[in-house]
This record gives structure tokens, sequence and C-alpha cells, in this order.
């Protein structure tokens, strides 16, 4: 985990400061910083600014929960463990939401993705940032951040224990394999699954300095190979649906050649509702990107493309 400190600046890339979302997204950001900060002090975090933040989104997610997956679209860097937190907890709630649960349990299951690393806090920093392999006794050590974070939760004023076991249960595995091992038996209910997919899709789409950053659709196929052993089969099905064929933030190939991102997703034979073009038929870069509804224009996309080679940040998207 990164160091937060005043000079961090993480968001939603190419996102307008008007837009609801987006501001929901920032306060996130903000709340979280100070929680990490109060708890580095050995305080006991003031949690009301996460609640107003989690409050704002999960009311959007209600609405449509695909609406929140481009905020978690990040610039092709290293990005803090404050940002993975505040995707985790966007997921999480868009997830929530189209499972159709009601306002106040998408809001919480928010909290629980906020929240879910804060463990990391109690744990020695040189673990948390080793760029290569843990020992074993480190990755003893690592393990216990779902019960350090749990813990601190409880000590927090206004969060319901049903979210401290929310963070405490994020590394159960379905299988109940995990950990922490003492709580392989506790019956955790739906919002840790939750928590534990939509960390595993945005872990897989960070890069990171010791791991390859996987494409969107990478991180689906992912999830998909771990349903039902390390993951609740249904909840990542209902993400993959969620997600799309294409899920957002994806490069692809247009059958009119056009090279695009896909900006709202579908699950449909369309492989998403709306996308950006970057590039033109002729290869050639567009100097902003273009809004193209598939369904209204009748194309249709053909293949992924990766970025990388074609020295494309889809956040410019986003």
């Amino acid at each position: 985990m990164e160091t937060v400190g005043e000079a961090d600046q993480v968001g939603p890339a190419g996102t307008g400061a008007d837009d609801a979302a987006t501001r929901s997204y920032l306060l996130a950001v903000d709340a979280i910083r100070g929680i990490y900060r109060e708890i580095g002090r050995d305080g006991i975090p003031d949690v009301r600014l996460l609640q107003t933040a989690a409050r704002g989104l999960a009311a959007l997610a209600v609405r449509d929960p695909a609406a929140l997956l481009g905020l978690t679209v990040n610039e092709a860097a290293v990005v803090s463990s404050l940002q993975h937190s505040v995707n985790v907890g966007v997921l999480a709630m868009a997830l929530s939401a189209s499972l159709g649960h009601a306002l106040s349990t998408v809001e919480e299951t928010g909290i629980a993705g906020f929240l879910h690393d804060v463990g990391k806090t109690k744990i020695d920093q040189g673990i948390v940032d080793k760029p290569g392999k843990l020992t074993e006794l480190e990755y003893d050590e690592m393990k216990r951040h779902p019960e350090y974070g749990a813990l601190i939760l409880l000590q927090m004023e206004g969060i319901p224990e049903r979210v401290a076991d929310g963070v405490l249960g994020h590394h159960i595995r379905f299988d109940r394999g995990g950990y922490p091992e003492w709580a392989r038996e506790r019956p955790f209910g739906v919002m840790a699954a939750i928590v534990a997919v939509v960390d595993c899709y945005d872990a897989a789409t960070t890069l990171r300095s010791y791991q390859q950053q996987m494409q969107p659709a990478q991180a689906a196929q992912e999830i998909r190979s771990q349903g039902g052993t390390s993951l609740d089969g249904e909840i990542v099905q209902r993400f993959l649906e969620l997600a799309g064929r294409f899920p957002v933030g994806s490069l692809v190939r247009l059958d009119n050649d056009e090279i695009a991102v896909v900006f709202t997703p579908s699950s449909d034979a369309s492989g998403a509702a709306t996308v950006k073009v970057v590039r033109d038929g002729s290869g050639a870069a567009l100097a902003e990107p273009v809004l193209k509804s598939l369904a209204q224009s009748g194309v249709r996309i053909v293949d992924l493309v990766d970025p990388l080679p074609q020295g494309i940040d889809v956040s410019c998207c986003f």
C-alpha cells in the first residue's frame, strides 16, 4: 500500500468536476485519505464524510448500476491503494444495486468495499509495498489485514457489524479456503462475496509494481475461471452480466475498422451500448474521442485490441 499523503491526487481520469458521480468519487478519496491518516495517529476515524460519498454513489447505482463503471477506469500508471479502495467500493455498489438490493444495503456494501484493505494500515509498510515475493512470515502477517480491518471498523461509530463482517470475509474463499483461517466456518453473507469479486476484478486491471495489468476482458475471464471455487459463482455471473461482453474501458476494433473504447457496456449481440471512437477507419488518431451508439449506427465490435502496442490510453475517454 502506498503512503497516503496530502499530495496524492487520484480520481477517475478525464471526468468533469460538475458530474455528481465524479464529485462523490473524489469525496470518497478524500474521506478514505482522512481515515487512513487518523488511523496512523492511533485515532478512531470519523466516517461521516465517507458515508456522505457512499450515499451519493449508492443513489446513482440504484438508478443505473452500469453508470458507475466508468469511474473506475484509471490512467495507465501505478495507482495508489487509495484509488483501488475507492474503485472496489464503487464496483461493489454497482454490483449490489444490480442484484436488486435496497439503497441502504447498496450504501453499506460500498463502505465495506471502500474500507476492505484498511487493515493494511496496521501492517509494516515494508511488507505492504514489497515489490517481490513475500517470505512465509511476511505473507502470514499480510493475511491478517482482513481481521485488522474488521477490528478497526468495529471501533468506528456508525459502522454496522455486518459491514465489518464484509471486510473480515473478503478473502474467505467460496470453497471455504482463504484467510483468516479461524473465520472459515463463519456464515458470511453476500456483502463479503460481492467485495471479493470486485476486489479481484479491480486488482487484476490495475498496473502494479509486482504484477502485469490485465485488460478488462481478460480480468472478466479471470474471475469467471474462479467462479465456484475462490469466488461465489452466482455473484461472478451477475458481475459478468453487468460488465457486459466487452467491459467498460476495453479497446476494440469495429467492423468499419475504427478503434474505440467501450464507454457503456451491454451483454447483447452488439457487444456494447456506446463506444468512444479514438481512431478512424484509416488508423488516424482523432483529436477528440467521438461518442457512438452501436445500436443506432449498426456498427459492431469485431475484436479486442491491446492498447499498449497501439500507444492508446483508454482513460482519455472517461
